[in-house]
């Protein structure tokens, strides 16, 4: 799975132009956010999505190396002409 990296700035105007006004309600009524909270709450949620993303991408990156590292020890191993199954039989495979 490819993550397109965003910048804050960019969850910002997405959200903006999904919600081009936010609604809450107070006391039984329907009120509009002021635009001073407006752009405060436009702004925390874009940096939610932005560190939802960051997250994602560290995640990707730790999957990768560890792939990296696995395909490693094996290429090591056939150099060896040894296979996983050699390393179980020793009890040293634990996966």
């Amino acid at each position: 799975m490819e993550i397109i990296e965003k910048t804050k700035q960019e969850f910002y105007q997405e959200l903006k132009t999904a919600h081009p006004e936010i609604l809450i309600g107070i006391d039984d009524e329907i009120v509009k956010l002021s635009d001073t909270d407006y752009e405060a709450r436009l702004q925390e949620w874009a940096q939610v999505e932005f560190d939802k993303q960051q997250a994602q991408i560290a995640e990707q990156v730790r999957i990768e190396e560890e792939k990296t590292k696995r395909e490693s020890a094996l290429a090591k191993l056939a150099t060896l002409g040894l296979e996983i199954d050699d390393l179980k039989a020793l009890g040293l495979g634990g996966n």
